[in-house]
């Protein structure tokens, strides 16, 4: 599982919230990456191809209906593209 967030006041990202929720539901925190520094979710893209390449692999991509449209372009982009 990836999960990503930065924090807006320099605090604990929402990365690091959510990896906490996971570990308390079961998840082993090995089977857990954090990406902390982006902001948006073209930087999201970016460091997930940067962390992992951009194998053609199965991703679950989660955020909000409104998101999901620009999301999805995002990622097909920068993850399966390049």
């Amino acid at each position: 599982m990836v999960f990503s967030g930065y924090s807006s006041t320099n605090n604990v990202t929402q990365a690091a919230i959510t990896r906490d929720a996971a570990i308390g539901l079961g998840i082993p925190e090995d089977d857990i990456f954090i990406l902390e520094k982006p902001s948006t979710t073209e930087e999201e893209a970016l460091e997930y191809t940067s962390a992992f390449g951009n194998k053609k692999a199965t991703l679950i991509l989660v955020t909000s209906d409104i998101h999901m449209p620009r999301s999805m372009y995002l990622f097909r982009k920068m993850v399966w593209i390049q």
